[in-house]
């Protein structure tokens, strides 16, 4: 029980320093149909970001790039790639994509992709301190689980004796509940988020706009 008190605790303090990554530059977006609702993302945050290139009316293509955001400028945004891919939807309907990757290596030159924020249609993201609390949630839903489905049956039972020591048991059970009742609602309110803008997306999901760079909060 105290382990996880602590453990606890710590999600606590990162979850504090993920509110104050507001005092970070940040790109601000607000949801068109709910304009009181708005997003900040941070330099450093996991970003996927994609772009329109429609070539006619007929054949259309997009863009994507993911990694790491490094940079904000007043009309655009700059990420270190992992990976790319060109998506082709041809005239009949078919699709096709292209996939370049990138690997993360801070002794080679690093391979960055600009976009203006006019291009974009697609953000997916998950801020730096958001990250960190969503992994380690994740790794805590795996140790409650193995805590409970497995350590608990087998440190409670006596080989020598053959005995079943059920109060032992049920400890253990609980401790593998607490465990998954704070790890699942935590993974779930920290995973990645998406932000769909422009038209290209407006007939299946709602609607963002880039409010701009703000340096301060």
């Amino acid at each position: 029980m105290k382990r996880f008190s602590t453990t606890f605790l710590f999600l606590v303090i990162i979850l504090g320093s993920y509110v104050a990554s507001g005092q970070k530059p940040y790109l601000l977006i607000q949801r068109l149909d709910k304009p009181s609702v708005t997003r900040r993302i941070v330099p450093e945050s996991q970003i996927t970001v994609g772009k329109a290139i429609i070539e006619d009316s007929i054949n259309q293509r997009s863009f994507y790039a993911t990694g790491i955001l490094k940079g904000l400028a007043s009309d655009s945004l700059k990420i270190w790639t992992s990976d790319d891919w060109i998506y082709n939807i041809l005239s009949d309907g078919s699709s096709l994509r292209k996939e370049y990757e990138y690997e993360f290596d801070y002794d080679k030159p690093k391979t960055y992709r600009y976009f203006e924020f006019d291009d974009i249609i697609y953000i997916k993201y998950m801020n730096p301190e958001r990250k960190t609390l969503h992994n380690i949630s994740i790794a805590m839903i795996c140790i409650s689980s193995i805590t409970a489905g497995i350590l608990a049956p087998v440190i409670s039972y006596n080989f020598d004796k053959k005995e079943f020591n059920s109060k032992r048991y049920v400890n253990c059970l609980k401790a593998g509940f607490i465990g998954l009742s704070i790890g699942i609602p935590v993974a779930f309110l920290t995973k990645e988020r998406n932000a769909y803008f422009g038209d290209y997306y407006k007939e299946y999901f709602p609607q963002w706009r880039i409010v701009g760079v703000n340096y301060r909060d």
